[in-house]
């Protein structure tokens, strides 16, 4: 467990398409399916066995020179997928990592760059890294200390049953 929250923080912490500091990101009912990197190849029609299978990136593997996108592949084989939020590589495991969650919570520093010029847009696009498959719910701004906070629900969490 420790492994994949290390692996997370990386993926956070030096994604391209990220340029704030990620201080906290809670999941309510975290659950976490693994998948080879072999089965993940052969699930997205690239062959079996075949001989080269590496990490691409932290969101991506090459299968003998067709890169996947763990995103897509946690898309295609999850039952739930209105939980999706991501999927992660771990490279040392060879393995694919498709973390889901009924809500989340994201809280990033983001001095100096756009994500805190508006809460809705910036948490929209937030939306698509951290919580894929979630709605954003709400977000805010602390102005002072240039901290947006974002909340993503599924919307069978928010539905009532009457």
């Amino acid at each position: 467990m420790l492994k994949i929250n290390n692996y997370l923080f990386l993926f956070l912490f030096f994604s391209n398409s990220l340029y704030s500091k990620v201080i906290s990101f809670d999941v309510t009912s975290p659950k976490y399916k693994k998948y080879s990197f072999e089965s993940t190849c052969t699930i997205m029609g690239q062959g079996k066995k075949l001989l080269l299978i590496e990490a691409h990136n932290l969101s991506s593997i090459d299968c003998m020179g067709e890169v996947v996108k763990v995103s897509e592949f946690c898309s295609e084989v999850l039952t739930e997928k209105d939980t999706f939020l991501r999927g992660v590589v771990d490279e040392e495991k060879r393995q694919v990592i498709c973390h889901l969650g009924t809500a989340a919570k994201l809280i990033v520093s983001c001095k100096g760059n756009t994500y805190c010029q508006n809460k809705n847009t910036g948490c929209k696009k937030l939306n698509s890294i951290f919580a894929s498959s979630l709605d954003y719910i709400h977000g805010s701004i602390q102005e002072d200390e240039k901290i947006l906070s974002c909340y993503f629900s599924s919307k069978n969490i928010l539905s009532l049953d009457r």
